[in-house]
């Protein structure tokens, strides 16, 4: 719920914010200087020290903190959206006249220069950005707290920063953050990916019967190699889906089952099962009930001349790998099945 509520609340802020950078009483200009500091100029530094623990991650691959750098980023990408939004609708419903003021010894030159290092867009929008004269045009001094003549007269050209600005927000601020956020998604990926590379790397050399353990082992191709028949216990299609999409396991059919909250639904599913190899899917920290020794002994006996592997996966925070305590008590139960064709893949 966290972590739907808290992405929700940045993007009101943001408009919230937006509201608050254009509030104009008609005495003074909205001075772009300040707008830019906290709208893109502030955001825009956060999303560089982001990008720096991104790589870093890349070499460190903690889950954790790639989960961290994804909230991060998606709560700065709606932030920067909620305030372009504010600032689109500020700027259709009112008269808004914008300008600047420094308190340094900077020129109009050194201001179209700076800013237009930003405006990449400027050769594909020409229209989305300003020139030196309406840079000079909208510089205004504080002393007195009184627009200039000539600014009143040309106070419909003072609105003309609009498009710049909203631009600035956009490519600066959303567009960085949205593409920091999918690089923290492509970093969860491959990190989850790398932790559970050790499950498709592991041949059925390595898979020990859970009735003659450390005796009989299976000698049959790599486990990547054909395909199976998903057996999802309380876990979901989708989150069944991604887990073998990342262990690089090919499966022919997922049939989900549950805790036996409907006997008839998982028996008519149960009738469903071909009597192909297939692999049993369980959380970690969930207890394995009697309802799970006996779904496990229904299978056994419905695919009595094939193999059923056994895969115990944990958090997806930790990477999908199992408690050793957790997982003791799963493979401590499974072997009161006693069944031949039960196999462990952890």
């Amino acid at each position: 719920m966290k972590q739907k509520i808290i992405p929700f609340l940045s993007l009101i802020m943001g408009m919230i914010f937006g509201v608050g950078l254009l509030t104009y009483s008609g005495e003074e200009l909205v001075n772009v200087m300040v707008f830019l500091a906290i709208a893109v100029f502030i955001p825009l530094l956060f999303s560089l020290i982001s990008l720096g623990t991104i790589l870093y991650n890349f070499i460190k691959k903690d889950p954790l903190l790639w989960q961290g750098l994804k909230l991060s980023n998606q709560i700065g990408f709606l932030f920067s959206l909620g305030l372009l939004l504010s600032f689109l609708l500020t700027i259709a419903t009112q008269d808004i006249a914008f300008g600047w003021s420094s308190t340094l010894n900077i020129t109009s030159q050194e201001i179209y220069r700076f800013l237009g290092y930003f405006a990449i867009w400027k050769e594909v929008l020409p229209t989305a950005f300003i020139d030196e004269n309406l840079i000079d045009l909208s510089h205004f001094k504080r002393l007195g707290s009184v627009i200039a003549k000539e600014q009143i007269l040309n106070a419909f050209m003072l609105g003309n920063w609009w498009k710049f600005l909203a631009m600035m927000v956009l490519v600066w601020g959303a567009g960085v953050r949205f593409f920091l956020f999918q690089l923290s998604l492509l970093g969860i990926k491959l990190t989850t990916k790398s932790t559970l590379k050790h499950y498709s790397k592991t041949t059925e050399e390595d898979f020990i019967p859970l009735s003659n353990e450390y005796k009989n082992k299976i000698n049959i191709s790599k486990l990547e190699d054909k395909k199976y028949q998903l057996l999802p216990w309380g876990v979901d299609e989708n989150s069944s889906r991604m887990i073998s999409d990342t262990l690089d396991i090919k499966y022919s059919k997922i049939h989900t089952f549950s805790f036996s909250k409907d006997i008839e639904e998982d028996d008519e599913k149960l009738k469903l099962l071909k009597n192909i190899d297939s692999i049993i899917i369980v959380k970690s920290w969930e207890i394995p009930t009697m309802d799970f020794i006996d779904f496990v002994d229904d299978v056994a006996t419905i695919l009595n001349s094939s193999k059923v592997y056994l895969l115990v996966v944990g958090l997806e925070k930790d990477g999908y790998i199992s408690d050793k305590k957790e997982l003791n008590i799963w493979l401590r139960k499974l072997k009161e099945t006693h069944h031949e064709n039960i196999i462990s893949l952890n």
